[in-house]
């Protein structure tokens, strides 16, 4: 008996947690069967809309096929191609089909719509083989469809008596049974797919009704041992009542006492008040300091902005006006080295040099742009690099095509060394290492009136201290040009990498230059993941080496879209590929493509 009344009692005095736990249990059961119900549920929905999607497409697909064949019967009947046009259309591919929603009024090829019935039921191996054979009859029906519209151009307004239009009929009729028999696969898979639907709900149904049946019971108990946990605690609470009233006592004689030390802690208050006083005055003034400097930063960051901005609105007004400049100069320098030529023979030996004077400052000018053009175009981030594996050879057998004529003619040594150590490629962009050695080795034979100009390339010695943490001189190799020109003041060593700044003024007077290649140069080396050293003396000449990672790291690398050679099929895109040209080589002989594109 009292082992009954104690599990009882136990009962009574955890009823609302019994109750709570209990009806929590029973919720949570109930959300996991109902929610994978609603799975199923959603599921065989989902199958129900996929089987509508399916043969959505097949009646598209047969409707693109029939449109094709009308297409090739009107036109044979007619000769007009105006009849061909649903034809074509039939035949035309989607630019991209899969983009978005698989929407029935996207348009499709009929290869297309092949490709993505056949995706779609790529779970049913019995559509899958009508699908082969939908395929070969397909291709077999288009071949024919080309055939019979070629044949009939060639007879023109001949009759057409002779086309084989049974074998149409044949291939046609089989693409009929075809999609038939495809349409009653997917109604046979829809119809028990609604059916699993269907049985879906009924469950669904026949759940909530349970689950409504023991959330009844349960709140009924859970009331019940409520109400009898209240009793129990109304009688509990008339206890603890009293014993709070002999406390309350107690607490009534340990507050005089406390009155007592309060008034001590009162007087040691005021003191903490005066020094809190003080603290706070501090404060305020460490906030109005915090407020200026964050005034202060926001004007920077606002003034930082709008030069960003400012350099990027030049940028852009740099690439648009070179592009717009090279056009009128292009037709110049054509027009200068037409009469510089004196083909007709009717022009003075004064003019013909004045004319060559206007072609070499046409071509001295268009130098200038193309500096600006790539200038512009690194500062705005639209060049792309391109890595590759290059040979050293080939960039010293080009170096040396293109620079030894120059030394010959200045009488100035033109020497190429290549260290033995070397490896025998270089993985990096070689379009871009070759314009910096281009602009460095132009700069080298301009300032050299005599003596020699060197280029050595070999591995970075130990001893160099290079800038950039990603580039290791035991992975790295180094081009170096050294001249015994005229040298650069060692307190202009860094200027002579800013835009438009020479060594001195008389430099860009005598030597001529934009002042713009040193600049390129380095902004090409950084995009490499490498960068560029100098070591001149005045009156002895300069040092300037490229250091390069041997391979280039994939964080440096740009998507850059694939060269193609000049396209047939479009002027514009012909005159687009002769613009790229004279961008990157300034040669006559792209000047001159683009004047015959624009006759």
């Amino acid at each position: 008996m009292s082992t009954t009344r104690a599990e009882e009692n136990i009962l009574i005095r955890h009823a609302t947690k019994i109750a709570i736990g209990t009806v929590t249990l029973l919720m949570v059961l109930a959300a996991v069967m109902f929610w994978r119900q609603k799975e199923a549920s959603e599921e065989a929905r989902g199958w129900v809309s996929h089987t509508y999607e399916v043969l959505g497409h097949i009646e598209l697909l047969f409707g693109k096929i029939r449109d094709a064949e009308v297409g090739q019967r009107g036109f044979i009947m007619t000769g007009n191609d105006d009849y061909l046009e649903p034809y074509s259309d039939a035949l035309k591919d989607a630019a991209n089909p899969d983009a978005g929603t698989r929407s029935l009024q996207q348009h499709r090829s009929i290869n297309q719509e092949l490709a993505l019935i056949r995706k779609l039921t790529s779970d049913n191996p019995a559509q899958q083989s009508n699908l082969d054979e939908m395929d070969e009859t397909a291709k077999k029906l288009l071949d024919y469809l080309a055939a019979t519209i070629a044949q009939r151009k060639e007879q023109a307004i001949k009759p057409v008596a002779t086309l084989d239009f049974h074998h149409g009929k044949e291939l046609m009729d089989h693409v009929r049974s075809l999609v038939r028999i495809m349409e009653a696969e997917e109604n046979h898979l829809l119809a028990l797919r609604t059916e699993v639907d269907a049985t879906n709900t009924q469950e669904n149904n026949r759940l909530s009704l349970i689950a409504m049946i023991v959330f009844y019971i349960a709140i009924t108990v859970s009331v019940y041992l409520y109400q009898r946990s209240r009793a129990r605690a109304q009688s509990q609470m008339l206890i603890y009542t009293q014993e709070l009233e002999k406390r309350e006592e107690e607490l009534k004689m340990q507050q005089e006492e406390l009155k007592a030390s309060n008034e001590e802690i009162e007087a040691s208050n005021e003191e903490l008040e005066e020094k809190t006083n003080a603290l706070e005055e501090q404060n305020a003034r460490i906030r109005s300091q915090s407020q200026e400097l964050e005034e202060t930063k926001r004007l920077i960051e606002d003034k930082a902005r709008e030069l960003e901005q400012s350099s990027k609105y030049k940028s852009e007004f740099l690439a648009n006006m070179s592009h717009e400049l090279r056009t009128p100069l292009n037709s110049l320098l054509i027009l200068a080295r037409g009469l510089a030529s004196n083909e007709q023979g009717n022009l003075t030996e004064e003019q013909i040099e004045e004319a060559k004077v206007i072609h070499n400052g046409g071509l001295e000018l268009l130098g200038l742009i193309n500096d600006i053009l790539d200038l512009s175009k690194v500062e705005a981030g639209k060049i792309s690099i391109v890595p590759e594996d290059i040979y050293f050879g080939n960039i010293a057998k080009r170096m040396a095509q293109q620079f030894e004529p120059v030394a010959k003619e200045k009488n100035v040594a033109f020497n190429i060394r290549t260290d033995e150590a070397l490896p025998e490629t270089l993985h990096t962009d070689g379009q871009r290492v070759e314009q910096i050695m281009k602009n460095l080795l132009s700069n080298a034979l301009k300032f050299t009136e005599n003596g020699s100009v060197t280029l050595d390339i070999h591995r970075a010695k130990d001893e160099v201290e290079l800038q950039r943490a990603s580039l290791v001189s035991a992975d790295a190799v180094a081009f170096s040009v050294t001249d015994t020109g005229i040298g650069i003041d060692a307190t202009k060593l860094k200027d002579i990498f800013e835009a438009f700044q020479q060594e001195d003024g008389s430099t860009d007077r005598h030597y001529g230059g934009t002042g713009l290649g040193l600049t390129i140069a380095r902004k090409f080396a950084h995009m490499l993941g490498g960068e560029i050293h100098v070591a001149s003396t005045k009156g002895q000449g300069s040092t300037f080496t490229l250091f390069l990672p041997l391979i280039m790291a994939q964080e440096n690398a740009m998507e850059a879209a694939p060269a193609s050679a000049l396209p047939q099929s479009s002027t514009e895109n012909r005159r687009e590929y002769v613009r790229e040209s004279t961008q990157k080589s300034g040669s006559l002989l792209a000047c001159w493509n683009l004047y015959r594109l624009r006759r």
